[in-house]
């Protein structure tokens, strides 16, 4: 909290002050409200410029605002500045991941289930529980990866065999398809 000023009082650009003066002049604000603050600066800063002086941005100034954020000029934390949104209860929590099935859940098998569980607002254990309860034992990120690296092996391959083994390549990458089908969804898709 700043209370005092120590502000530059030399009229001239780049004199020396002579016959004993002070260069710098102390101002107290203490007992000012934040407008009559405000209006002695820009006065003040105005005058300097009509004196020939440029003004700088101060390069802390960022850092400053940062290091005061929520704080008023008299020091006090503005508690309402702190406020963030207040999260769900843990029955609101209980209650949606009690709802919750597998049909919800596998639309993130792609992902880690630490990422999962974040997107999906729970923990990463009732996100496991929630895959146990539909059948599904161990989260299949790491399995996803495998099959899809697979899937764009044999698509790679595909596209350097002759056409008899071409059709033995596309069966077999839609074997892996609807593997993959299986486990983001439950069943394997119709086309």
């Amino acid at each position: 909290m700043v209370s005092h000023a120590i502000l530059d009082t030399q009229h001239n650009p780049g004199a020396v002050p002579s016959n004993g003066e002070d260069r710098y002049q102390m101002f107290d604000f203490c007992k000012k409200s934040i407008q009559n603050v405000k209006d002695f600066l820009q006065q003040y800063c105005e005058g300097r410029r009509l004196a020939g002086y440029i003004m700088y941005q101060d390069p802390l100034a960022m850092f400053y605002e940062a290091v005061c954020v929520g704080i008023d000029f008299n020091g006090n934390v503005n508690a309402d500045y702190f406020q963030l949104p207040l999260p769900p209860t843990v029955s609101v929590q209980r209650e949606r991941a009690g709802k919750m099935t597998l049909a919800d859940v596998g639309g993130y098998f792609h992902l880690p289930i630490e990422k999962a569980s974040e997107r999906l607002h729970l923990c990463p254990t009732v996100v496991k529980k929630i895959c146990r309860k539909g059948g599904v034992g161990r989260w299949p990120y790491r399995k996803i990866q495998c099959i899809e690296r697979k899937i764009l092996e044999l698509r790679e391959q595909l596209k350097r065999e002759d056409e008899p083994k071409r059709s033995r390549t596309q069966a077999e990458i839609d074997e892996w398809q609807r593997n993959l089908d299986k486990i983001r969804y439950g069943v394997a898709r119709t086309d």
